[in-house]
């Protein structure tokens, strides 16, 4: 059985420039997380599910897995993510053109680690990444998630999409996890199982 996992806990997202969330004197957005639970309440049409897929994606990105996986992650052999060149959600929901202003800052924290992630609205492209207050050098999005995934305890930057993705937001979006025994074996495989064993059961079904 793997080592503990650690989720990112969200403590602060910061959002400027961006026509859906101008805040007071068009300050934009600033949202501080405290410890408990917090509850999003409001009208419709007024950026809840905005707001939830914004936090998912400061995290992940615009990379998704493939079409088959979101139909059922358990019948996928090849584990990989793909970088969609045209993730247009905010800028759509913006309703005008996004300015390279248009950004966003995620602070979370993971195995005892800060993280400050900024991104540009527009196609998700990472700014700038702080880790316990020092710059890391990369832009790169793949990096970034291997990056997260070595913290998180998971075994690549898949396992960390997916178990972000799919466990700690049960978005609308989610897989018919409750309906599918592949799916949940999937999961339990990310989740725990050893590192070593599941490569394996991976590489071997990927062969089946």
């Amino acid at each position: 059985m793997r080592s503990a996992i650690h989720l990112p806990v969200v403590e602060r997202l910061r959002v400027v420039n961006y026509p859906l969330y101008p805040g007071s004197n068009k300050q934009g957005l600033d949202l501080i997380f405290d410890k408990g639970v917090t509850v999003v309440a409001g009208i419709n049409g007024i950026g809840k599910t905005t707001l939830l897929n914004l936090l998912l994606r400061m995290l992940v990105g615009p990379t998704s897995p493939s079409k088959a996986a979101t139909r059922d992650m358990g019948l996928v052999s090849k584990r990989t993510l793909v970088n969609s060149r045209k993730f247009g959600f905010f800028q759509d929901r913006a309703g005008v053109a996004l300015q390279p202003s248009a950004t966003a800052t995620l602070t979370f924290r993971i195995a005892g680690k800060q993280v400050a992630i900024t991104r540009r609205l527009k196609n998700l492209e990472i700014t700038k990444v702080l880790v316990s207050g020092r710059t890391i050098d990369t832009t790169d999005n793949a990096a970034f998630l291997a990056d997260m995934a070595q913290l998180a305890g998971l075994a690549n930057a898949y396992d960390f999409h997916m178990v972000v993705r799919y466990v700690q937001f049960f978005t609308e979006e989610r897989l018919p996890l409750l309906w599918s025994p592949t799916a949940q074996l999937e999961l339990f495989k990310m989740l725990f199982v050893d590192e070593a064993i599941g490569q394996k059961l991976n590489k071997l079904y990927s062969e089946i």
